[in-house]
């Protein structure tokens, strides 16, 4: 399959162009080339490159609702090509028929599941033909005094005797950090292979404001994110060298399902004793179907920066981070500066600790 610079698919081959010289060039990989045989007025150009599908595809889980619905529906206006992962086709039902009636494809994923994970996305990448944005969206909040994960109190009968024991377990530990970092890292793995050789993608990774500052209540989800935000951004100087971009969203409070679909922690035992956790309930409790982001123009920003299009698009590849909202720029300036009087308060001591033969 030969040709000069085209949109879509690999190419390597030769042309013969009738008067062809030397001095025509071809674009290969970002870069011109020109190598030709003349033979009389007649070159040979041999052509190699890999460039990306004429429509960009993208891969975006939990499309069932909030952001993760609107980036679809956004992508799909934008003339992109999506398939979008839901737990449960029933229960979507009307989201999924307005995703397929935009032109987009729905796949089953439950991202807890590790090999349904690898799987999945290597059959979505054979639907296209290739993956170019992958969006890690899916995910859930596990919410409860930091005590409270998770133990259990059960009653052992030892003959006519009682004993009452504590059993700890991680399991909503576990749980929480699969949601929001396992399950995210299982899919950029399964990209990155393709993203090397092709020698281009794009990855985002849906943080939260919580990823930026955690709150009471909040704190095994904020470590979930927290961790997200991390490996993403050694994960960005890694894959730069491939021309793989890395973009890192941090949503502050968006009217979705979020306040109303967290998972309390089992045991509650302990939070009358965290006033402040108790304060972060009350606090979710009046604010649900009350909070100040618009899903829409929420998704609409995501699709700009990692699509590189429109308004404030070519910042992708120069900033890794998308805070959106008022609420999460007011956070994210609260901590830049927290941490700056902190470095400040504590430079003289922090840099005494070096070394004396360092001085």
């Amino acid at each position: 399959m030969l040709a000069r610079k085209r949109a879509g698919g690999s190419c390597l081959g030769s042309k013969i162009i009738p008067g062809a010289t030397i001095k025509d060039k071809y674009s290969v990989n970002g870069r011109e080339d020109s190598k030709v045989a003349n033979n009389d007025s007649t070159c040979t150009v041999r052509v190699a490159f890999h460039s990306t599908s004429m429509f960009e595809v993208w891969f975006i889980t939990g499309v069932s609702s909030g952001l993760g619905f609107e980036m679809a529906l956004q992508a799909l206006q934008q003339g992109f090509r999506v398939i979008g992962t839901v737990r449960n086709k029933q229960r979507a039902a009307k989201e999924i028929t307005a995703i397929e009636g935009a032109g987009g494809t729905i796949v089953v994923l439950d991202i807890t599941d590790a090999e349904a994970c690898y799987r999945v996305f290597a059959e979505a990448d054979k639907i296209h033909g290739q993956i170019d944005v992958l969006v890690n969206n899916a995910g859930a909040s596990y919410l409860g005094a930091l005590e409270d994960f998770t133990y259990v109190t059960i009653t052992i009968y030892w003959g006519a005797a009682l004993t009452c024991k504590r059993i700890d377990s991680d399991e909503e530990v576990q749980a929480q950090m699969d949601l929001c970092f396992g399950a995210p890292y299982r899919l950029i793995r399964a990209a990155l292979p393709s993203y090397r050789r092709r020698r281009t993608g794009t990855i985002v990774n849906i943080s939260s404001s919580a990823g930026i500052d955690g709150i009471a209540a909040c704190g095994l989800y904020a470590a979930s994110k927290f961790a997200l935000e991390g490996f993403s951004e050694a994960l960005a100087r890694e894959v730069e060298v491939y021309n793989v971009k890395v973009v890192i969203v941090e949503p502050g409070a968006f009217r979705t399902n979020f306040l109303g679909a967290y998972i309390r922690s089992k045991s509650t035992t302990n939070l009358v004793h965290y006033p402040a956790a108790q304060a972060s309930f009350d606090k979710f409790d009046a604010w649900s179907g009350k909070q100040p982001g618009d899903t829409v123009k929420g998704a609409a920003a995501i699709v700009r920066v990692a699509s590189g299009k429109g308004t404030n698009g070519p910042q992708v590849g120069k900033a890794m981070r998308l805070p959106l909202g008022n609420d999460c720029v007011a956070r994210l300036e609260a901590k830049i500066k927290s941490m700056k009087d902190d470095l400040d308060g504590n430079r003289s001591l922090s840099e005494s600790t070096n070394h004396d033969d360092l001085k």
